[in-house]
């Protein structure tokens, strides 16, 4: 499996203990179609992926 999504928090909620499982509960996630899903209102191409660095 290869992630396709990478998006910054804050330190507060790094610092709250927040892991990835439970910051992918807090998510807002829905497919558009077999190529494309919404992120917290992010459009992403899961061939492409999305990362908040680039």
């Amino acid at each position: 499996m290869e992630n396709i999504y990478l998006e910054k928090v804050t330190s507060a909620e790094v610092g709250n203990g927040l892991t990835g499982e439970d910051y992918y509960e807090s998510c807002m996630v829905e497919w558009i179609d077999s190529q494309y899903i919404k992120i917290n209102n992010k459009v992403i191409d899961i061939y492409e992926g999305y990362d908040y660095r680039n």
